[in-house]
């Protein structure tokens, strides 16, 4: 395992592997389901393939700033070939599986790849590109997977036993060297490619490093449930463990998650807020169904958790001695649902709300909020065990300058910034003056050095009198009912009122819409109007619309890390807005 020293000295992505396999050897690595069971690549079965696919890939002129496009699910194979692309002196550039065709061939088109590398459940969208492409697609495909008639097979047949040496790997690489391209997923507006350098992720792991480094590192084991094609997976849930010499168990889908949670019982998990609202509002529910007496206990836990962290030290003896007996018996439960060997939950990608963070923290399950973004490597900054502020997201990383401009945008500058967009001058010179990354967030910064997120400064509603107002505050207060599970607060074009487009919690699936609509209508104007009561009078709800559907990735809504698409749902919805 890496020291906190060796970051600094470590040029690569692939030479923080290669070091590592020396020293592991043949303890697991990478996990897979197979017949509904774990199985395991060890780090010497890991470094022999990277070490064969990598003649394979050079053979093809993968060297020297060349750019693959690597489009699957999560799997051993996508990290395999993202550190085999990167050793040939290759980029990779990852590709989301929900993209669209259309998607594809903007990335394709815009990075010019001189490979493009697909799993047999992409291969038919490659396939669908190259031919609306013709000439112009020029890149030789591969599948992960077996050979077929729509690419050669890059996996199949045996690896040979490559002996272990001190193999730093086939391009002497700089850290200022580009590691990979990743194209934002797109809330609004065309995909960007972000250019990452190794030393900018590498900076991103020392950071992280230094952030869990109380949890005592022993024999790690991390979930891995975002897409791999995602910044913050990439670095956090997977090349972070790498660095640690840590276990990573690939989930089968969200579907299967609790089964896998129980199955891995993993140390540390990172994700994006939608998770962790979910296991909330699972852990809820399964309280409501206790006998009556857990059920109160189970409120007291809240309740005492809650007044523990916001007045500290305000327990009287009674009230003490309930946390240490009672309420502990209730969080234990909560721990083994989790796992039992948790150790600390690490929310980002977007704003966890503080009721969420509370939940957590009175169930004394660690849960460190960060911030950053694609462009920043992609974390700026979190909140370190033991030093947790909830209504934050934490202090800068090592090696990161911070501060706000008289706008109140927060700026990043360090390592960890990116070198620019790919192809687009113009939208780098925007976003980087003067070595600072403008993040287009809106924050504030206090004398601790803890920085807190208000709003994305596109995202502001100006109201007619001069009120600024944070539409993800008021949202979060609508969630905070059991009715609503996805609320999107927007100004009304012409009448300047505030209006929410609702969807319904899954647990009121027995409403029907049509039979019921004013039943669940009347609901919902009651959880609004609970919501407003605990809002300023400029910030509260007029009017709303109740969604159709879930926001989901299935219907473009939400991107692949579960952020809501605010503009694809106004569009969406512009009919039912009229007719307000």
């Amino acid at each position: 395992m890496l020291k906190i020293n060796d970051y600094d000295s470590i040029q690569s992505l692939p030479e923080i592997f290669f070091k590592n396999a020396l020293f592991y050897e043949k303890k697991p690595f990478l996990w897979y389901k197979k017949d509904h069971e774990y199985k395991s690549y060890s780090w010497h079965f890991v470094f022999s393939q990277i070490r064969r696919l990598s003649k394979v890939l050079e053979s093809f002129n993968v060297q020297d700033g060349a750019r693959v496009v690597l489009l699957s699910e999560n799997r051993p194979e996508w990290l395999i070939l993202d550190l085999t692309i990167m050793n040939c002196g290759g980029i990779t550039v990852p590709i989301y599986t929900s993209c669209t065709e259309d998607g594809i061939q903007f990335i394709v088109s815009d990075c010019q790849p001189t490979v493009v590398i697909a799993s047999q459940q992409c291969l038919s969208q490659v396939l669908a590109v190259q031919k609306t492409m013709g000439e112009h697609f020029k890149a030789e495909i591969f599948c992960i997977d077996q050979s077929n008639e729509l690419g050669a097979g890059l996996f199949n047949g045996l690896t040979p036993d490559v002996s272990l040496t001190s193999y730093r790997g086939d391009k002497p690489l700089r850290r200022e060297d580009t590691a990979c391209i990743i194209y934002t997923s797109g809330t609004g507006g065309t995909p960007k490619g972000v250019m990452l350098s190794h030393g900018a992720i590498i900076s991103n792991l020392k950071g992280c490093y230094t952030l869990l480094k109380p949890l005592k590192f022993s024999e790690e084991r991390f979930l891995s449930f975002l897409p791999a094609s995602h910044a913050y997976e990439h670095t956090a849930g997977l090349m972070f463990p790498m660095s640690i010499g840590a276990e990573i168990f690939y989930t089968n889908g969200f579907e299967s998650l609790s089964q896998d949670i129980q199955a891995v019982q993993p140390t540390i998990m990172t994700a994006v807020p939608r998770l962790y609202q979910v296991l909330k509002n699972k852990i809820e529910t399964q309280a409501r169904r206790q006998s009556a007496s857990k059920q109160k206990h189970f409120e007291k836990t809240l309740q005492l958790g809650r007044k523990s962290y916001e007045k500290p030290g305000s327990l009287n003896l009674t009230e003490r001695l309930k946390n240490t007996f009672i309420c502990n018996a209730v969080r234990a439960k909560v721990h083994q649902k989790l796992g039992g060997e948790l150790k600390a939950f690490i929310s980002g990608g977007a704003a966890l709300d503080y009721e969420t963070a509370m939940f957590f923290h009175a169930l004394d399950v660690p849960i460190l909020q960060g911030y950053g973004q694609t462009e920043s490597a992609p974390v700026v900054s979190c909140n370190i065990p033991g030093k947790v502020r909830l209504e934050t997201v934490g202090q800068a990383f090592p090696d990161v300058e911070i501060k706000i401009a008289d706008d109140g945008e927060i700026l990043v500058r360090g390592e960890l910034v990116m070198q620019g967009y790919w192809n687009n001058q113009e939208a780098t010179t925007h976003a980087i003056r003067d070595g600072w990354l403008y993040t287009g967030d809106i924050g504030t910064l206090d004398s601790n050095g803890y920085l807190q997120i208000t709003d994305r400064k596109k995202d502001i509603i100006v109201t007619p009198g001069g009120d600024t107002l944070s539409p993800y505050k008021i949202a979060s207060a609508l969630e905070q009912s059991i009715i609503i599970d996805q609320a999107v607060v927007y100004q009304h074009p012409k009448e300047s009122y505030l209006f929410a487009i609702l969807s319904p919690t899954q647990a009121n699936k027995n409403i029907s819409y049509t039979d019921n609509i004013e039943v669940l209508r009347q609901q919902l104007q009651e959880a609004i109007d609970a919501a407003n009561s605990t809002l300023p009078t400029q910030e509260r709800i007029k009017r709303f619309i109740i969604a159709t559907e879930p926001f989901s990735i299935d219907n473009g809504l939400m991107t692949p890390t579960l952020k809501l698409r605010r503009e694809h749902i106004r569009k969406h919805y512009q009919k039912q807005l009229h007719a307000l």
